[in-house]
């Protein structure tokens, strides 16, 4: 869980996908796997009516649909996520 404050989900797309590809670099001795980074965003601004707890479920969602759709992807909703529509992938590096 990350809470990016004060950025639109465009914003925070640009910042997580910096973080995936940071993550490509990264190797663990001899383990000969690459690492991917599946994320679920969920625009959540001062006005949004959803709960911490749906705030949870609907970024889990969107994480659970970025790995159901092909990995090292980033996924979320259009506009302000505050219904529980199909998310979208918004990123594949």
């Amino acid at each position: 869980m990350a809470l990016i404050p004060n950025q639109s989900t465009d914003q925070a797309v640009v910042f997580l996908s910096e973080f995936q590809e940071r993550l490509k670099g990264v190797s663990f001795f001899e383990i000969d796997k690459r690492i991917t980074l599946s994320i679920g965003v969920v625009e959540a601004g001062q006005d949004c009516p959803l709960t911490g707890h749906e705030i949870l479920e609907h970024a889990a969602f969107a994480k659970n649909f970025a790995k159901e759709n092909g990995r090292n992807r980033i996924a979320g909703f259009s506009g302000t996520g505050h219904t529980a529509d199909e998310p979208t992938v918004l990123f594949v590096p």
